[in-house]
């Protein structure tokens, strides 16, 4: 009975519709990326802008919007430029490295370090089973990732930038506990996108000026990239209030971990949508994640 009452936790199901919404999030991207007046850092910067919309939207419209105390805010802006640096970190390997192997490498130090830094930075208190469940989730997520194959990537400057983007990544959503706590999700969603926009429209600007306007102006001239576009910032955006809602309710322990279930709806709509192949190896992927949510819900 504990089991089954845990396993229907609302912070649970938060933390899987984050993996599932930013699922959709990926496969759009994907789609939108073939494009070639399409930039990543630039779409990226134009995605987290809109982003901001919607959650203003979300926040006005379902909550009672409202502007949080100073110190609150400048909290979410120290948050912000953490996660702005880790965008920036994740897009100058992809110029340096081959991203299919450095994306799972990335993946494992942000889904174990989270968990640690939970357990010692948060002091929450977690089971065995949080550890090999969230060791599970590591190994199943690596595999889909990998597709099967057991990938050891180089030491070399660009492994050393997505290692610094993991970590960064980590050390945002452990932080992004303790503020959840202090401000409604919806408020938190809407604060972070905008600080984060803004500061990503501001350096793009500065070193990638043609490269964003070139973007910008596919984007908005493009009906077809234009609705990508959007359906991947109402997915991204709804996904992360998820999160903000899962960690206001469960243990960042739990709850992080968790969200790395995202390959394993990829496949799935893959599989079910996009009519893509799915062998063994994927599926012993799969399973693995899943026993690794099951075993953090113990």
């Amino acid at each position: 009975m504990h089991e089954l009452k845990k396993m229907t936790e609302p912070w649970l199901l938060f933390a899987i519709s984050f993996a599932f919404f930013h699922s959709v999030v990926s496969i759009l991207d994907k789609i939108l990326l073939k494009n070639k007046g399409i930039e990543p850092l630039s779409i990226s910067t134009f995605r987290l802008g809109t982003n901001a919309v919607f959650a203003l939207i979300i926040a006005s419209f379902l909550f009672d919007f409202s502007i949080p105390s100073s110190g609150i805010l400048y909290n979410i802006f120290l948050l912000s430029i953490v996660f702005s640096a880790a965008v920036l970190f994740y897009f100058i390997p992809m110029k340096l490295g081959d991203v299919s192997q450095l994306i799972p490498f990335r993946e494992a130090i942000t889904t174990f370090l989270s968990f640690v830094l939970a357990v010692i930075l948060l002091s929450e208190v977690v089971s065995i089973f949080d550890l090999f469940g969230t060791l599970a989730i590591i190994v199943g997520s690596y595999i889909l990732l990998t597709d099967g194959k057991i990938i050891i990537p180089k030491v070399s400057n660009a492994l050393a930038f997505i290692a610094i983007d993991g970590i960064l990544l980590a050390v945002f959503w452990v932080f992004a506990k303790p503020v959840s706590l202090t401000l409604h999700p919806s408020l938190f969603n809407f604060y972070m996108y905008s600080f984060v926009s803004v500061i990503l429209f501001m350096i793009n600007s500065g070193v990638n000026y043609k490269n964003q306007l070139k973007t910008f102006r596919t984007v908005l001239n493009n009906k077809r990239v234009l609705s990508l576009s959007l359906g991947a910032s109402l997915s991204a955006t709804i996904g992360t209030l998820s999160l903000f809602y899962g960690l206001t309710l469960g243990q960042a322990a739990e709850v992080l971990p968790i969200t790395k279930i995202l390959p394993v709806f990829v496949v799935l709509i893959g599989w079910l949508v996009l009519k893509e192949k799915s062998g063994i190896v994927r599926l012993i992927g799969s399973i693995l994640a899943i026993v690794g949510v099951y075993l953090i819900t113990i």
